[in-house]
């Protein structure tokens, strides 16, 4: 099988000349693969990998590939973002699951250091079928930002709780957001309304189609309007360091909803 369709070679640099005011990128998931092997594939097709970390890590997981990620992260001018563990529980009311939760949190943050993150995604997450602790997730948001040294690098994701929710967090801890499209439209909510809102403290701009009540399908499942409004939006707006992930786990939604961004801003 070639490296990837004619049509996507060199898209790294098709992309960069393509748009403005933010980083491109997707996830470490596209290729059944582990950490090491995706970064070699994207390497030279995105500005910027999503390192997803869905589980807390341990002293045995394997770490063994960061000092080649290094180096190729260095002669591809490759940037990193981090998706933090999601199986914890940041803001939990439980005072030994909430600290619990901040420290895999901070494995995670101190072992991906050499890589220089722009920025870490976290989950809002309360105790199981309940609302986050917004004082809770408060304390854990500012522990986190002491952590990675710049509050402002921790994200916060719309998951199950939109962001006006989680605002006064947000808010009081100095962190910025993650938002992620597929989930508000998953959820009905306002995405006009939200963007509006919350651009201008969008670090990570998670971007993926919804089709038939599931996300993390092809770009070409968002309204085209929808699209085209929040990548002229994110362009002008946002964080100076921010990123727009296409947030997929199979290379053929990736690889479609790349060539589905370059027709549209091609209209544009």
């Amino acid at each position: 099988m070639a490296d990837t369709h004619p049509s996507l070679r060199a898209s790294k640099h098709q992309s960069a000349n393509a748009h403005t005011g933010y980083r491109l990128g997707t996830t470490s998931f596209i290729l059944a693969d582990d950490y090491l092997n995706n970064i070699r594939f994207l390497a030279d097709k995105v500005e910027d990998i999503a390192l997803l970390f869905f589980e807390s890590i341990t002293p045995e997981t394997d770490l063994s590939w960061l000092a080649d990620a290094v180096r190729i992260q260095a002669e591809a001018n490759l940037s990193v973002t981090v998706h933090l563990p999601a199986d914890v529980q940041l803001a939990s009311k439980q005072a030994a699951i909430r600290e619990a939760a901040v420290q895999a949190c901070a494995d995670v943050i101190q072992a991906l250091a050499p890589l220089t993150p722009r920025a870490y995604v976290c989950h809002g997450d309360g105790d199981d079928g309940a609302p986050p602790d917004i004082d809770a997730l408060t304390h854990s948001l500012r522990e986190l930002g002491e952590i990675c040294g710049a509050p402002e690098r921790i994200c916060i994701e719309n998951t199950h709780t939109p962001h006006a929710e989680l605002a006064p967090a947000i808010d009081a801890s100095g962190a910025s957001i993650c938002y992620d499209i597929g989930h508000a439209l998953q959820h009905e909510q306002d995405v006009a309304a939200e963007l509006a809102r919350w651009l201008p403290r969008c670090g990570v701009f998670h971007m993926h189609g919804v089709q038939h009540g599931k996300d993390h399908h092809s770009t070409r499942y968002l309204p085209d309007t929808l699209f085209d409004e929040a990548l002229q939006a994110y362009a002008h707006t946002g964080p100076e360091w921010r990123v727009l992930t296409l947030e997929l786990f199979r290379r053929d939604r990736w690889e479609d909803s790349l060539q589905h961004l370059r027709e549209r801003l091609k209209s544009q």
